[in-house]
């Protein structure tokens, strides 16, 4: 799995949009980079959720090439 995190945020109602721009920086990202792919088909996304505090968290599957 590959872990991110997103920013944190000020208003608790914004964790809708903390959540779209962690999807679009994880789009952003190519694993390959450092030896590894994405692989939906192993295991499912996990939503971590999304707090001011913390920002949002997301992992997704990943396996070494």
């Amino acid at each position: 799995m590959l872990y991110f995190q997103g920013a944190l945020y000020e208003d608790e109602n914004d964790f809708g949009q903390a959540i779209g721009t962690l999807w679009g920086l994880m789009d952003a990202y190519d694993p390959k980079l450092y030896g590894f792919e994405y692989t939906p088909e192993l295991a499912p996304y996990f939503n971590l959720g999304a707090s001011a505090k913390t920002g949002a968290r997301m992992a997704r599957p990943v396996k070494k090439v």
